[in-house]
């Protein structure tokens, strides 16, 4: 079920401000996550397990755990109180949205949708992903202790665990264990091309370590997917992180990171033959870390909307963990921070564009009413008054 996540003004204005020091809370907080999601996941992990009633009971006790936690991780980001040192309002972002499936997930449970339920929880761990791999900025941890009960989980699950807990050599490990398997490649190349986008994203955007990458894509077999147009992707994604390697800093012709970011937006288009293609998504994944380094500084409003529309932009291209919000909640953040301008109008276009494509189905277009009132919205807010 899709649903459309909403941020206020207020909620812009409280998480574009600079950099302080942080609070000691903020680490015990990230920590008790870490201890939370390990034994969630494992319960969550097989089909059917929540007819279990101890493993029900344990589930309802851990997500209720995992609501208040994220919702302590939500307003200590919104107030500035116990939170992290980064600045980027991409943490914010990610905590509300995370804070909201965590709650529909709790709700799910308690009203009995329990494979419903088992299915949000399953890909709560997308968040802590999502927000520990935006950049190299954060600490790294090579190993934390996780319960025995893990050796349970799939090889994907244990990776994206890893991920979650910022062990990311683990989780490269893991990773690397789908994308050079070959029965995986041949029965169910989705799964691994999911594991190669994540593989590509640590190395990209967290390790800055364009020869791991290659290294591990050039033990790939030429010619073992079942997909032919995933093997094309595959020579575009090297043939990217070998010019990487050979010219760290280009294809750049400012010393900017906004400019920086541009550049390689620009790069990632000239290899994409169609809309949706991913050919590019190496040059898109260095762009949004680059975008991500230019949110963390305090902008004025018109450089801070665009920022958002190319890290909206960004993310609509690599997707590389399917959460469907982002590149909306980057738009809405653009139109809030820079309203009635051209800047805001062409947000109010990707966004209103995205919103249309997810309610669209074999039976046409069916939007609810409040997608509907909150497009309206937006479009005023966006609109640029009448001189």
């Amino acid at each position: 079920m899709r649903r459309l996540i909403v941020f206020t003004t207020t909620w812009i204005a409280l998480s574009t401000s600079g950099l302080r020091a942080a609070e000691p809370s903020w680490s015990a907080k990230m920590q008790q996550l870490s201890q939370v999601l390990p034994e969630l996941l494992v319960d969550v992990s097989k089909e059917n397990s929540l007819q279990n009633r101890s493993t029900l009971a344990r589930v309802k006790k851990n997500t209720a755990k995992l609501a208040e936690l994220s919702h302590r991780i939500a307003e200590a980001q919104k107030k500035k109180k116990g939170g992290p040192l980064d600045a980027d309002p991409s943490i914010g972002m990610l905590s509300v949205i995370f804070e909201d499936e965590a709650k529909h997930a709790q709700i799910a449970l308690n009203q009995g949708h329990l494979e419903y339920a088992r299915s949000m929880l399953l890909s709560i761990s997308s968040y802590c992903i999502s927000c520990h791999t935006r950049t190299d900025f954060g600490p790294k941890f090579p190993v934390l202790k996780l319960d025995a009960k893990t050796d349970s989980l799939t090889t994907g699950e244990k990776a994206d665990l890893f991920s979650a807990t910022r062990q990311f050599d683990r989780a490269l490990a893991e990773y690397e264990k789908i994308i050079l398997d070959p029965k995986v490649m041949q029965e169910n190349p989705f799964e691994w091309e999911r594991a190669v986008k994540k593989m590509l994203a640590i190395c990209v955007r967290v390790n800055k370590d364009p020869s791991h990458a290659i290294k591990v894509l050039k033990k790939i077999p030429k010619n073992t997917t079942s997909v032919g147009f995933l093997d094309a992707r595959l020579k575009d994604w090297i043939t990217s992180l070998e010019a990487w390697k050979k010219n760290p800093k280009g294809p750049l012709h400012s010393k900017t990171p906004l400019g920086k970011a541009k550049a390689l937006m620009s790069a990632a288009r000239g290899l994409q033959v169609y809309p949706a293609d991913e050919s590019g998504a190496v040059y898109y994944l260095r762009a949004s870390a680059e975008l991500h380094e230019v949110l963390r500084k305090k902008l004025p409003p018109r450089t801070l909307a665009e920022a958002f529309m190319l890290t909206g932009m960004a993310y609509e291209s690599i997707d590389e963990l399917k959460l469907w919000s982002l590149p909306e909640v980057y738009y809405q953040s653009c139109i809030r921070t820079y309203p009635h301008s051209t800047q805001a109008e062409h947000c109010y276009d990707r966004f209103e564009e995205n919103i249309y494509t997810g309610y669209t189905g074999s039976s046409g277009t069916h939007l609810p009413e409040d997608v509907r009132k909150k497009l309206q919205e937006l479009r005023q807010e966006a609109t640029k008054k009448a001189k």
